[in-house]
């Protein structure tokens, strides 16, 4: 069977693709010649491939039809797919961070990429939401000490007295061309990512000795992705999250790592807003200025705990507990105050006191063990012990 003719196209300024064909090419540019469009006949400098050029990249493809959908992120361009099953659902208003221009740079370079950040900074709904946008299949796998090889790998199964093989996620994924994305795999065991090194390679392969050294393939679409918490660079934080291993070098030199941040007062402030309903303004900017300065280590608000974990999601449980009960301190007690060790909640019902704006009141009522609230213009006393249950 014939397989089809690879055509190039053009995305030109106006965001239309045209036909065309690469007639020289040097590291530095390539030159293509436009076979249709208002341009016909046009030679053009372009960039040269896998390197940026200009404010929209890459510009130019190759397919066997002309694209007719695409995804773009600060000039980063990804071509979206038809996909169905396995494609997650689109979160309304999700907010993308900068960092994702270097996760689709990657995936047009066929590159490995490796998120890593503090917990609920937003490593994994990154990629599920990339591939929402452009119709890609994921597989998702959590090593969280429950994964076992066989699950990963496959295994032999005897269906109707017949002795078959069957697909784990790993050659599932490399056979459709689906994302594959490992989630806390600084918590896989050693087997699994000496497993994947093969994988990790521009070529990927699979040999399953088990099912007679078949070797499997990568599909040219598939991707591999892994969100981790403690490795490289981030293993000063190796102490918060007991249990993850350290990765090493020659399997880290396999992936494209990006540092996912806490995000910037600014963003973190439009993520709460959008994301909870009937939260006042007020308690908003109060809410994701606390976190702010829980995370600055001179933030002076006068408690220590640990601040890799005041995470986005953290603060988005809070606003919403806020927004329901009517109260950030109630809001606070019910979504993360038991998390933080029992001596440590009295001060921190103070420094929410006062925070919220009580600061006359604070200090003295802090002394009895009551905070002081307002509702319907009535003030009324409140147990701290009762407040923090």
């Amino acid at each position: 069977m014939t397989q089809p003719q690879l055509k190039t196209f053009f995305l030109d300024r106006s965001k239309h693709f045209v036909e065309c064909e690469v007639v020289k090419e040097t590291n530095h540019k390539r030159q293509i010649k436009v076979l249709e469009g208002v341009k016909r006949g046009k030679t053009i400098s372009v960039h040269p491939e896998g390197v940026a050029w200009g404010k929209m990249y890459p510009r130019v493809f190759r397919g066997t039809e002309k694209p007719t959908d695409f995804f773009n992120f600060k000039g980063r361009i990804l071509m979206k797919h038809d996909g169905t099953d396995g494609v997650p659902a689109i979160q309304p208003n999700y907010r993308f961070q900068p960092f994702l221009s270097h996760v689709v740079d990657g995936i047009n370079a066929s590159e490995n990429v490796l998120l890593t950040g503090g917990t609920g900074v937003g490593k994994t709904t990154h990629i599920v939401q990339l591939a929402a946008q452009t119709g890609r299949p994921v597989i998702r796998v959590n090593f969280n000490g429950e994964t076992r090889l066989s699950d990963f790998v496959g295994k032999m199964h005897v269906l109707g007295g017949e002795t078959r093989w069957i697909d784990g996620i790993l050659p599932l994924a490399m056979r459709k061309g689906w994302w594959l994305l490992m989630d806390e795999i600084d918590f896989a065991e050693p087997a699994v990512l000496s497993l994947l090194h093969p994988v990790l390679e521009p070529n990927p392969t699979l040999v399953l000795k088990e099912n007679n050294g078949e070797v499997v393939v990568a599909h040219p679409n598939f991707r591999v992705f892994a969100t981790a918490n403690s490795i490289g660079s981030m293993q000063d934080r190796a102490g918060t999250y007991t249990g993850t291993n350290q990765m090493n070098e020659a399997f880290l030199d396999r992936w494209l790592v990006i540092h996912v941040p806490n995000l910037p007062f600014k963003e973190e402030l439009k993520i709460v807003k959008t994301s909870v309903r009937g939260l006042k303004n007020r308690w908003a900017k109060r809410i994701v200025e606390f976190a702010q300065k829980v995370r600055d280590k001179d933030g002076n608000l006068g408690i220590d705990f640990n601040a890799d974990n005041f995470s986005t999601r953290r603060v988005i449980s809070w606003a919403q507990k806020t927004a329901l009960l009517r109260s950030p301190i109630e809001g606070a007690a019910l979504s993360w105050m038991d998390k933080v060790p029992s001596g440590e909640k009295e001060t921190i019902l103070r420094v929410l006191n006062t925070h919220f704006g009580n600061e006359k009141k604070a200090k003295a009522l802090a002394a009895d063990g009551l905070v002081l609230k307002k509702r319907r213009g009535r003030r009324k006393k409140v147990d701290l012990t009762q407040a923090a249950a």
